[in-house]
Protein backbone atom coordinates (compact mmCIF):
# COMPACT_ATOMS: atom_id res chain seq x y z
CA UNK A 1 0.00 0.00 0.00
CA UNK A 2 1.35 3.35 -0.68
CA UNK A 3 1.25 5.92 2.02
CA UNK A 4 1.51 9.89 0.66
CA UNK A 5 0.09 12.16 3.17
CA UNK A 6 3.08 14.38 3.44
CA UNK A 7 2.45 16.23 6.48
CA UNK A 8 2.58 13.05 8.50
CA UNK A 9 5.68 12.53 6.88
CA UNK A 10 7.51 15.57 8.03
CA UNK A 11 6.42 15.22 11.65
CA UNK A 12 8.17 11.73 11.42
CA UNK A 13 10.57 13.35 10.31
CA UNK A 14 10.82 15.80 12.71
CA UNK A 15 11.89 13.22 15.15
CA UNK A 16 15.48 12.69 14.22
CA UNK A 17 16.71 15.91 12.75
CA UNK A 18 16.73 19.17 14.62
CA UNK A 19 14.52 21.81 12.94
CA UNK A 20 16.90 25.29 12.51
CA UNK A 21 20.03 24.19 13.35
CA UNK A 22 22.04 23.57 10.76
CA UNK A 23 24.46 20.48 10.72
CA UNK A 24 27.40 22.47 8.73
CA UNK A 25 26.89 26.11 10.39
CA UNK A 26 26.43 24.50 14.00
CA UNK A 27 27.55 20.94 14.04
CA UNK A 28 28.08 20.97 17.49
CA UNK A 29 25.32 22.05 18.78
CA UNK A 30 23.27 20.04 15.93
CA UNK A 31 25.45 17.05 17.10
CA UNK A 32 24.07 17.40 20.91
CA UNK A 33 20.42 18.02 19.63
CA UNK A 34 18.01 15.18 21.32
CA UNK A 35 16.84 15.13 17.57
CA UNK A 36 20.19 13.62 16.34
CA UNK A 37 20.76 11.73 19.02
CA UNK A 38 17.62 9.66 18.54
CA UNK A 39 18.54 9.04 15.08
CA UNK A 40 21.86 7.91 15.94
CA UNK A 41 20.68 5.55 18.77
CA UNK A 42 17.29 4.24 16.53
CA UNK A 43 19.61 3.30 14.10
CA UNK A 44 22.22 1.60 15.46
CA UNK A 45 19.53 -0.52 17.75
CA UNK A 46 17.50 -1.79 14.61
CA UNK A 47 16.32 -4.77 15.20
CA UNK A 48 14.97 -5.93 11.27
CA UNK A 49 18.33 -7.99 10.17
CA UNK A 50 16.71 -11.57 11.10
CA UNK A 51 13.52 -10.23 9.18
CA UNK A 52 15.89 -8.54 6.37
CA UNK A 53 17.74 -11.88 5.90
CA UNK A 54 14.58 -13.86 5.70
CA UNK A 55 13.48 -11.64 2.85
CA UNK A 56 16.19 -11.77 0.87
CA UNK A 57 16.07 -15.81 1.01
CA UNK A 58 12.20 -14.85 -0.28
CA UNK A 59 13.10 -12.99 -3.02
CA UNK A 60 15.60 -15.01 -4.31
CA UNK A 61 14.33 -18.19 -3.80
CA UNK A 62 10.35 -17.16 -4.28
CA UNK A 63 10.14 -14.45 -6.28
CA UNK A 64 13.55 -15.91 -8.13
CA UNK A 65 15.13 -12.34 -8.28
CA UNK A 66 18.61 -13.73 -8.52
CA UNK A 67 21.35 -12.60 -6.44
CA UNK A 68 20.23 -9.85 -3.77
CA UNK A 69 22.77 -7.85 -2.36
CA UNK A 70 22.78 -6.24 1.03
CA UNK A 71 24.96 -3.18 0.31
CA UNK A 72 23.70 -1.18 3.58
CA UNK A 73 26.60 1.19 5.04
CA UNK A 74 24.83 1.74 8.88
CA UNK A 75 28.62 2.94 9.61
CA UNK A 76 28.28 5.92 7.35
CA UNK A 77 24.76 6.66 9.03
CA UNK A 78 22.23 4.88 6.45
CA UNK A 79 18.80 5.41 7.74
CA UNK A 80 17.21 1.85 5.44
CA UNK A 81 18.38 -1.52 4.30
CA UNK A 82 19.46 -1.01 0.79
CA UNK A 83 19.08 -3.66 -1.05
CA UNK A 84 20.29 -4.51 -4.75
CA UNK A 85 19.69 -6.93 -7.62
CA UNK A 86 21.46 -6.60 -11.07
CA UNK A 87 18.83 -6.81 -13.65
CA UNK A 88 20.10 -6.00 -16.46
CA UNK A 89 24.32 -5.24 -17.63
CA UNK A 90 24.07 -4.71 -21.52
CA UNK A 91 26.20 -1.86 -23.75
CA UNK A 92 28.13 -0.60 -20.46
CA UNK A 93 24.82 0.07 -19.01
CA UNK A 94 23.66 -1.54 -15.77
CA UNK A 95 20.23 -1.28 -14.59
CA UNK A 96 19.58 -2.50 -10.90
CA UNK A 97 16.92 -3.08 -8.82
CA UNK A 98 17.02 -1.10 -5.52
CA UNK A 99 14.58 -1.70 -2.62
CA UNK A 100 15.11 0.58 0.60
CA UNK A 101 13.75 -0.52 3.99
CA UNK A 102 14.26 2.42 6.78
CA UNK A 103 15.19 1.66 9.48
CA UNK A 104 14.15 4.87 11.68
CA UNK A 105 10.07 4.42 10.63
CA UNK A 106 8.08 1.55 8.67
CA UNK A 107 8.42 2.69 5.08
CA UNK A 108 10.41 1.33 2.16
CA UNK A 109 10.39 2.51 -1.75
CA UNK A 110 11.81 0.61 -4.86
CA UNK A 111 13.92 2.50 -7.77
CA UNK A 112 15.33 1.59 -10.40
CA UNK A 113 19.45 3.07 -10.79
CA UNK A 114 21.03 3.20 -14.26
CA UNK A 115 24.66 3.12 -14.29
CA UNK A 116 26.53 3.86 -17.32
CA UNK A 117 30.13 2.80 -18.11
CA UNK A 118 32.84 4.26 -19.77
CA UNK A 119 35.79 2.82 -21.15
CA UNK A 120 37.78 0.94 -18.61
CA UNK A 121 34.85 -0.04 -16.32
CA UNK A 122 35.09 4.08 -14.86
CA UNK A 123 31.85 5.20 -14.79
CA UNK A 124 29.92 8.51 -16.03
CA UNK A 125 28.75 10.06 -13.31
CA UNK A 126 26.33 9.43 -10.37
CA UNK A 127 23.89 6.60 -10.68
CA UNK A 128 20.61 7.91 -12.09
CA UNK A 129 17.07 7.18 -10.92
CA UNK A 130 14.80 5.58 -13.90
CA UNK A 131 11.83 6.64 -13.27
CA UNK A 132 10.23 4.71 -16.23
CA UNK A 133 12.08 1.78 -15.36
CA UNK A 134 11.14 1.94 -11.65
CA UNK A 135 7.09 1.56 -12.66
CA UNK A 136 7.40 -0.56 -15.55
CA UNK A 137 9.77 -3.30 -14.58
CA UNK A 138 9.10 -6.77 -15.41
CA UNK A 139 11.49 -9.66 -14.51
CA UNK A 140 11.29 -13.03 -13.48
CA UNK A 141 8.84 -11.30 -10.17
CA UNK A 142 7.16 -7.97 -11.16
CA UNK A 143 7.45 -4.44 -8.67
CA UNK A 144 4.02 -5.43 -7.26
CA UNK A 145 5.04 -8.94 -6.24
CA UNK A 146 8.01 -7.76 -4.45
CA UNK A 147 6.02 -5.07 -2.74
CA UNK A 148 3.28 -7.27 -2.01
CA UNK A 149 6.47 -9.81 -0.12
CA UNK A 150 7.47 -6.46 1.78
CA UNK A 151 4.43 -5.35 3.06
CA UNK A 152 3.39 -9.09 4.44
CA UNK A 153 7.16 -9.61 5.75
CA UNK A 154 7.53 -6.45 7.55
CA UNK A 155 4.33 -4.57 7.58
CA UNK A 156 5.63 -1.74 6.21
CA UNK A 157 3.74 0.81 3.67
CA UNK A 158 5.52 2.07 0.47
CA UNK A 159 6.14 5.91 -0.02
CA UNK A 160 5.51 6.77 -3.62
CA UNK A 161 8.24 7.96 -5.60
CA UNK A 162 7.05 11.49 -6.27
CA UNK A 163 7.01 12.00 -2.48
CA UNK A 164 10.68 11.59 -2.12
CA UNK A 165 11.73 14.67 -3.19
CA UNK A 166 10.32 16.84 -1.16
CA UNK A 167 12.37 19.21 0.30
CA UNK A 168 12.92 20.16 3.76
CA UNK A 169 13.31 24.02 4.46
CA UNK A 170 14.34 23.66 7.96
CA UNK A 171 16.10 20.82 8.73
CA UNK A 172 18.95 19.26 7.01
CA UNK A 173 22.05 16.78 7.72
CA UNK A 174 25.50 15.70 7.62
CA UNK A 175 26.85 17.88 4.41
CA UNK A 176 23.71 19.08 2.99
CA UNK A 177 22.43 22.41 3.24
CA UNK A 178 19.20 23.38 4.73
CA UNK A 179 16.74 23.32 1.73
CA UNK A 180 18.26 20.53 0.18
CA UNK A 181 17.68 17.52 2.12
CA UNK A 182 14.91 15.63 1.14
CA UNK A 183 12.27 12.86 2.31
CA UNK A 184 14.72 10.51 0.78
CA UNK A 185 17.64 11.78 2.92
CA UNK A 186 15.38 12.13 5.69
CA UNK A 187 14.54 8.24 5.37
CA UNK A 188 16.86 6.39 3.74
CA UNK A 189 20.07 7.87 2.21
CA UNK A 190 22.38 10.45 1.42
CA UNK A 191 22.46 9.39 -2.13
CA UNK A 192 21.36 6.78 -4.66
CA UNK A 193 24.53 4.42 -4.89
CA UNK A 194 25.08 1.13 -5.85
CA UNK A 195 28.59 -1.21 -5.03
CA UNK A 196 27.62 -3.07 -8.80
Amino acid sequence: MEYSNIEILKEIAYKYYPRGISSISNHSLYAQSSENKFLLETIKSNVLKAKINSLIYRLEKELKLGKVMDFTLFEWVDRCYNLQCLISDKNKVKQIFCINISVITNYYTCYVLEVREKNDNFISGFPKRDITLSSNISFPSNVKEVEKLIEESLSYDKIPLENLNYSFQDINFQDFEMGKFTLFNAFFLNNYYTQF
